[in-house]
C-alpha cells in the first residue's frame, strides 16, 4: 500500500538522521544549562549522555538516570513516568494557584505546503497561554530575561508589526513558529517522549501578559492544540493551512513513527477550519474536498473509523457554497458536491441512518448552485429534496426559505435568460399549491413574492409588468401584505414598460404608500416612478417629492440619480427642444449643488446631444465635456473624471451628423485624447470615427482612417468586420486613384486576421471597384468563393458589372455561391444580434462576423 512503501523508504532515511540529530542534542544540552530565571528556576538536562540533573522545581523532584532524553530510544517508558509525575505536581499547583488555558489566537501567518500525502496542502497556528498568579510563583517555567534586561513586556494579542519584507504578523505568530519548528525538528516516533521550551504567557500582577516559556511534552501540547481548534469561530487562510500542516505531521507520526492514531475529530476540525476561512481564499473549498478524499482513502486502507460522515460532507459543501469559484475550479467543486450528495442518498437508501441527508445538506447544495449562476440545477436540487421528503426522509423537510433561495437565484440570472422569470413564478405557484393541500411548512411570506417580482423586473420580458401585477394580486389572495421593498420592486418593473403605459398605476401605488401608516416612501420609490413617466409629469413629481421631504414625510430628497432620470426622460421623449431642456437641468444641478453630483449627469446630457439631429450637436456635447473637465481639474474628485462612456457619447455626437472635415477631425481628436488618457476604447468607438471620415467627404479621409487603424494596432485593439467594412467604405467614397487596389488590400488584411467578410463587405468592395472591370472580376470571384452572393449583389453585378459576369449570372446560379449570404450589420442592428446571441439562435452567419465573438 501507499504507507508501506513510504515506511520502507523512510527507514533508511531515519537511521541517517539519528546520527545527525545526536550531535544537535549534545549541543542543545550544553546550551540549555546557560538559561536561568528569577521566578521558578530550572536547570536543563544533560541530553548528550541521557542523564538528567537534579531539578529545582515545584517539589524539587529528580528523575532516574534515563530521564526524558529524546536521544534515548529505549527509555521512553521511564520518560513518560517522569513526565506523568511532573504533570501531577503541576496540576496540584494549578489547583491552588490558577488554571492553565490552551487556546488558538486568530492571527494571520505564512504557511508552507507539503504534498507528501497528496491532499493535506495546508497549515495552522498554535497559541498556548497559561494563566497563573504572578511571575514569581514557583511554577515549572523558565522566564527568558536576565538581571540586567528590561521588565517583561506585556503582550497584546492584536498587536501588529511588520518585518523587513513588509509582511504583517502578530507576536503570537512568532510563538507559534517556535512550537511548529520544535515539532518538525523532532524525529518520527519521539513526540511522546520529547520536551521543548514552548512559549506561553503568564498573567502579571496588573492583569497584563508577560512572555515566558515552559518545558512541555510535544505530543501533549499538540493534542491540546488540536482540541482547541473546535472552539475557533473564525479562521484566516494561513491559519487553516497551518492547521492542515500540523495534522499532516501528526499523521506521519502515526504512520511512520507508530505514534498515537489521529482521531476523526481532528480531521473534522481542519475541514471546519477550511469552511470558516474568509471567502477571499477561493482554494479553501478545494482543500476541504482533498482532505475528505484523503479520509476515504485512509478508511479503505485500514482505518474504517475515518470514513466521512454526514457532518463532514455537509461542512465541505458549506465551504464550496461559501467560496464561490469561477471557471474550471467551479465546475470541479460542483462535481465533487454532486458526488457527495449522491453518496449520502445512496448510503441512506441502503439503511445507513448516519448518512441521512438533511434539509441543511440540500440548502448548502442550493446555495452552491446559486453562487455559481446555475439556477436550473438549484431547482433540480429542490426537486430532489422534495423527493426525499415524500419518500420518508423527514429530515429533508423543504421550507419556504428553500423555495425563496431557488427563486432568488433565478432572479439573479433573469437578465440573461428570459425563461428564468417564468420558471420562478412556476416554482412559487407549485409551493402555493402544496400549501393549499395542507403543507403548512410552506407558508408563503412577503420575501418569496418579492423575489418573484424581482425576477420579472430583471428579465426584460414584454409581459413583465403584467405578470408582476398578477403576483401582487396573488399576495392579496393569501392575505400577505406587501412591504416597501415589494412595492419598490414592482415600481421598478413598471418603469421599464415602453411608452409610459403603466405610469398611472405607478402613481396610484405611490398615493397608497403615502397614505398608508405602515409604509414610508424612500428615494428608490420616487426614482422608480420618475424614470418611467413622461418628462413633464416627472418634473411635477420631483416638486411633490421636495414638499414631502420638507414636511418630514420622507427621509430622503431628490439627488443626482433623480435628475439624471429626468434628463433621460426628456431624451427619450424626442420632443422639440429636449436638448436645451437637458442643458438647463444640468446648469440647475450645478448651481444648486445637488446631492451625489458626478459625471453621470454630464454623460446623460452628452447622450441627449448625440441623439439629436441638430447640426451643432457635436459642439454642444463638446461644451458639456469641457464643463466636466473644468470641474474635475478644480475639485480633483475622481467622480468627475471622464470615463469611456463619456468619450463614447462625445464621439457619437460628433459623428452622427458628420458632414465635414472639421466634424470628423473633432471626433478623431476626442478618440486620440481618450487613448492618451490611458482609457482604451473598444472597436465600436474606433469604427464610429472611421465611419465619420467616410461621411465627411474630405480628401484626407483615407489618411486619417488609416491612422485610426494604426493606432488600434499599436494599442492591441482588434479590428472586427465592421471596422474593416468602414475602412473599405472610406475608399469607396473617395476619389483616390488607387482606391480599387487599396480596398482589395483591406480584404486581404481581413483574411490574414481571420475576420470573416459578409455580404456587406462585398457590396462596399463593388462600390469601390465598379469603375475597374479587372478588380471587379476579382471581387466577384472572391464573393462566390465565400458563398456570399445575395440578391442585392446579384442585381448590382447584373446592372453594372462587365459582360463576362452578366453572362455567368444569366443562367442557373449554383447554391454554393450564396449558401453563406448575409447582410450582417447591414441587415440587423447590433442590439438585435446581441439578443439573438442571448437566445442561442445565432446561426453560422452571425458567428462569422469578426466582432461576434
Amino acid at each position: 500500500s501507499f504507507y508501506e512503501e513510504k515506511k520502507k523508504n523512510y527507514a533508511d532515511m531515519l537511521e541517517k538522521r539519528k546520527q545527525d540529530t545526536l550531535e544537535k542534542k549534545n549541543l542543545a544540552g550544553e546550551e540549555m544549562k546557560k538559561y536561568s530565571g528569577n521566578g521558578g528556576r530550572t536547570k536543563k538536562n544533560k541530553r548528550n549522555n541521557g542523564q538528567r540533573d537534579e531539578q529545582e522545581d515545584i517539589g524539587n523532584t529528580t528523575d532516574d538516570d534515563n530521564g526524558h532524553s529524546k536521544g534515548s530510544g529505549g527509555a521512553q517508558a521511564t520518560a513518560k513516568e517522569a513526565w506523568a509525575a511532573a504533570r501531577a505536581q503541576r496540576e496540584q499547583f494549578t489547583k491552588e494557584n490558577g488554571r492553565i488555558i490552551d487556546s488558538i489566537a486568530s492571527t494571520p501567518t505564512k504557511g508552507g505546503e507539503d504534498d507528501l500525502l497528496g491532499s493535506l496542502r495546508s497549515a495552522s497556528t498554535l497559541y498556548i497561554s497559561a494563566k497563573c498568579l504572578t511571575s514569581d510563583s514557583k511554577s515549572r517555567v523558565t522566564i527568558n530575561d536576565t538581571a540586567n534586561s528590561a521588565p517583561p513586556k506585556i503582550r497584546i494579542r492584536d498587536e501588529w508589526e511588520k518585518n523587513d519584507n513588509g509582511y504583517i504578523k502578530t507576536k503570537v505568530e512568532e510563538d507559534m513558529e517556535v512550537l511548529l519548528q520544535s515539532i518538525n525538528d523532532t524525529e518520527m516516533g519521539l513526540l511522546s517522549s520529547t520536551f521543548a521550551d514552548l512559549p506561553i504567557e503568564l498573567c502579571d500582577e496588573n492583569g497584563g501578559y508577560i512572555t515566558t516559556t515552559q518545558d512541555q511534552l510535544l505530543s501533549e501540547a499538540t493534542a491540546k492544540m488540536m482540541d482547541s481548534w473546535r472552539d475557533m469561530k473564525k479562521w484566516t487562510k494561513d491559519e487553516a493551512r497551518l492547521a492542515g500542516q500540523i495534522l499532516l505531521r501528526m499523521e506521519k507520526e502515526e504512520v511512520f513513527g507508530e505514534g498515537a492514531a489521529v482521531e476523526k475529530n481532528d480531521y473534522l476540525a481542519v475541514i471546519n477550519a477550511y469552511a470558516k476561512v474568509t471567502a477571499e481564499d477561493e482554494t479553501a473549498s478545494i482543500r476541504a474536498e482533498n482532505l475528505l478524499d484523503h479520509m476515504e482513502r485512509r478508511a479503505s486502507e485500514g482505518r474504517p473509523d475515518l470514513a466521512p460522515d454526514r457532518l463532514m460532507i455537509n461542512t465541505v459543501m458549506g465551504a464550496q457554497a461559501k467560496h464561490s469559484l469561477s471557471g474550471k475550479l467551479s465546475m470541479n467543486s460542483i462535481s465533487a458536491a454532486e458526488r457527495m450528495l449522491a453518496t449520502l442518498e445512496r448510503e441512506y437508501a441502503q439503511g445507513d441512518n448516519t448518512m441521512q441527508p438533511t434539509a441543511r445538506t440540500y440548502s448548502k447544495f442550493i446555495d452552491l448552485y446559486a453562487k455559481n449562476g446555475q439556477p436550473d440545477k438549484a431547482a433540480t436540487a429542490l426537486d430532489r429534496m422534495e423527493y426525499q421528503y415524500r419518500h420518508g426522509n423527514k429530515a429533508a423537510l423543504p421550507t419556504t426559505i428553500h423555495y425563496t433561495s431557488v427563486i432568488d437565484s433565478l432572479a439573479k440570472t433573469a437578465s440573461s435568460s428570459s425563461a428564468a422569470a417564468r420558471t420562478a413564478e412556476q416554482i412559487l405557484r407549485s409551493m402555493l399549491d402544496l400549501y393549499d393541500k395542507g403543507e403548512r411548512h410552506l407558508a408563503p411570506d412577503t420575501i418569496v413574492f418579492s423575489a418573484t417580482i424581482d425576477a420579472y423586473a430583471k428579465s426584460g420580458r414584454h409581459d413583465a409588468s403584467e405578470r408582476s401585477l398578477a403576483i401582487l394580486d396573488l399576495m392579496d389572495d393569501y392575505k400577505i401584505f406587501p412591504d416597501i421593498i415589494t412595492y419598490n420592486t414592482l415600481l421598478n418593473t413598471l418603469a421599464k414598460s415602453p411608452n409610459f403605459q403603466y405610469y398611472s398605476i405607478s402613481k396610484d401605488i405611490l398615493n397608497y404608500i403615502e397614505e398608508s401608516p405602515d409604509l414610508r416612501a424612500d428615494a428608490f420609490t420616487y426614482n422608480s416612478i420618475i424614470k418611467g413617466c413622461p418628462p413633464k409629469e416627472a418634473e411635477s413629481l420631483i416638486q411633490h417629492w421636495e414638499m414631502e421631504y420638507k414636511s418630514g414625510r420622507t427621509d430622503e430628497r431628490p439627488d443626482s440619480y433623480t435628475y439624471c432620470s429626468l434628463i433621460r426622460s426628456w431624451t427619450m421623449s424626442n420632443t422639440i427642444g429636449f436638448v436645451d431642456k437637458c442643458l438647463d437641468i444640468l446648469h440647475w444641478m450645478e448651481d444648486n449643488h445637488v446631492i451625489g453630483m458626478n459625471r453621470f449627469a454630464y454623460n446623460e446630457v452628452m447622450k441627449a446631444c448625440s441623439r439629436s439631429s441638430r447640426d451643432d450637436a457635436g459642439d454642444l456635447a463638446g461644451g458639456v465635456f469641457n464643463q466636466l473637465i473644468a470641474r474635475y481639474k478644480r475639485t480633483r474628485d475622481p467622480q468627475f473624471r471622464p470615463d469611456s462612456y463619456t468619450y463614447m457619447n462625445l464621439i457619437t455626437a460628433h459623428t452622427r451628423s458628420c458632414s465635414s472635415h472639421e466634424s470628423a477631425m473633432k471626433a478623431e481628436y476626442v478618440l486620440f485624447d481618450m487613448m492618451d488618457s490611458n482609457i482604451i476604447p473598444d472597436n465600436i468607438l474606433c469604427n464610429a470615427v472611421i465611419s465619420g471620415w467616410a461621411r465627411s467627404g474630405s480628401d484626407d479621409a483615407i489618411l486619417h482612417a488609416e491612422e485610426v487603424c494604426n493606432r488600434m494596432d499599436a494599442l492591441g485593439i482588434e479590428a472586427d468586420g465592421v471596422c474593416f467594412n468602414s475602412l473599405i467604405n472610406v475608399y469607396a467614397k473617395s476619389n483616390h486613384p488607387e482606391k480599387s487596389a487599396r480596398s482589395l488590400q483591406v480584404l486581404e488584411r481581413m483574411e490574414e486576421r481571420r475576420v470573416a467578410p459578409t455580404s456587406v463587405t462585398y457590396t462596399l468592395l463593388f462600390e469601390a471597384c465598379q469603375d475597374d472591370d479587372e478588380f471587379l472580376m476579382k471581387v466577384f470571384e472572391s464573393c462566390i468563393e465565400h458563398g456570399l452572393l445575395d440578391k442585392r449583389l446579384q442585381h448590382s453585378f447584373m446592372d453594372y458589372g462587365p459582360a463576362c459576369i452578366k453572362e455567368r449570372l444569366g443562367g442557373s446560379i449554383p447554391y454554393t455561391w450564396s449558401e453563406n449570404a448575409n447582410r450582417g450589420p447591414g441587415g440587423m442592428s447590433r442590439n438585435q444580434i446581441k439578443m439573438n446571441m442571448k437566445r442561442g439562435s445565432t446561426g453560422k452567419d452571425v458567428s462569422s462576423f469578426g466582432w461576434a465573438r
